[in-house]
């Protein structure tokens, strides 16, 4: 059952089940704890709407600058294999950025 996704290792199905709970984590953190705590504390004092932009902007700034930069780095470091890679991965959190 299991080598149909590729998941015939133990070592692969270890990692795709730690990507999986670290992947929430993560999701949990930015959607959750991050704003709150930006509003707080990175914007305390600033009108929430002057708060709310700034998160916004700072978001967009990442979505738009650090994704692809690490997208580059990546295939910089480990060359083809990594180019194979993002040859089979069929989905993009942002369609032709890369």
């Amino acid at each position: 059952m299991f080598s149909q996704f590729g998941l015939d290792r133990r070592e692969v199905r270890a990692w795709v089940l730690y990507d999986w709970a670290n992947s929430a984590f993560w999701s949990t953190v930015v959607t959750a704890v991050f704003p709150e705590f930006f509003s707080t504390v990175a914007a305390a004092g600033l009108p929430r709407a002057v708060a709310t932009a700034r998160f916004a902007a700072i978001t967009t700034v990442y979505l738009f600058i650090a994704i692809p930069w690490e997208e580059r780095s990546l295939l910089r470091i480990f060359g083809e294999p990594y180019a194979r890679y993002q040859r089979t991965v069929r989905w993009r959190i942002i369609p032709y950025v890369y």
